[in-house]
């Protein structure tokens, strides 16, 4: 909570110095977290938050979810289609999930909310 505060009211180099004390963990990628980035508008800065995050927990398919839609919105469709690829590798079971969103990316009528 205190990094994503520190996120929002500016103090980058704070919120850097919490967030690298949590991701060892992989719990810096926190919806909190990524709602602070959202709002003062730097979704880049949320990548390597949540690059770490599936690093560290490779079976938490949301992780990978989130990442891609992190890469697609900051304009990288392809890296988002590699993310999406890697957690079907993990989880063959969100094939179902990810092949429509990889689809849409490469049609360009992705839809991210």
């Amino acid at each position: 909570m205190y990094a994503a505060i520190a996120i929002r009211v500016g103090q980058g180099a704070l919120a850097e110095q919490l967030l690298t004390t949590l991701s060892s963990s992989g719990e810096a990628a926190d919806p909190r977290i990524l709602a602070a980035y959202v709002a003062r508008g730097e979704l880049a800065k949320a990548i390597p938050v949540w690059e770490n995050s599936v690093a560290v927990r490779p079976d938490n398919m949301q992780t990978y979810f989130t990442l891609a839609a992190l890469y697609y919105q900051t304009g990288s469709p392809s890296k988002a289609i590699e993310i999406l690829e890697a957690a079907k590798k993990a989880s063959p079971g969100v094939a179902a999930q990810a092949d429509p969103i990889i689809q849409q990316i490469r049609s360009g009528t992705v839809k991210v909310q």
